[in-house]
């Protein structure tokens, strides 16, 4: 996948971020009980980079469902879901140390995000993300049968849709990670 698209689901990711910084950054007026940003503009640029994010990450998902992709047969699947905890390290950093007055911090934040992004999309952790859950995607260590030959891969696919022994096609999405397109009947596997 090109990086266009690794960082827009790594991006979309973060969305539940977006909210906690537009929430830490309102002010109520105790007489008026009227909500204000303190930051308006950095919160309407936050949310414009992450909705944009989203909904590329929606349509390059879509995209992949327009064909079946190669015929496999799962041999053993292991939900790594579970593992979603490592998009939780900046959210914590989030809710203790940015600032939107101190430009300094801003950038080291900036500069962790970064490197975040480089190590995940390296090993294929950006599709642990909250966003592609909300989407009903989970991510899946999968040995499969392609023909005679088993190998291992990673495997995102709609929840619950993936068990030892259905049959599915599956698309490349980044090393070694592939998208489930659909599941089908070991008997109409003949006709791929």
């Amino acid at each position: 996948m090109q990086w266009i698209g690794s960082l827009s689901i790594f991006i979309s990711g973060y969305f539940p971020l977006a909210l906690i910084y537009t929430i830490q950054n309102m002010s109520i007026d105790a007489t008026s009980g009227c909500f204000s940003l303190n930051h308006p503009t950095m919160m309407m640029i936050l949310w414009v980079v992450v909705i944009i994010c989203c909904i590329i990450t929606f349509v390059i998902l879509r995209g992949f469902h327009k064909s079946k992709g190669k015929s496999v047969t799962i041999c053993s699947v292991s939900n790594k879901s579970g593992d979603l905890l490592l998009y939780t390290l900046p959210y914590l950093l989030a809710l203790l140390t940015v600032d939107f007055n101190d430009c300094i911090r801003l950038l080291s934040y900036a500069v962790f995000i970064i490197i975040l992004f480089y190590l995940m999309a390296k090993t294929n952790l950006i599709f642990l993300n909250p966003f592609l859950l909300f989407l009903n995607y989970n991510l899946y260590e999968v040995e499969y049968n392609r023909g005679d030959s088993s190998k291992n891969a990673l495997f995102l696919a709609k929840k619950n849709s993936l068990r030892e022994g259905s049959a599915h096609h599956i698309k490349l999405l980044g090393d070694n990670v592939f998208i489930v397109t659909d599941e089908y009947t070991i008997n109409d596997s003949k006709s791929d």
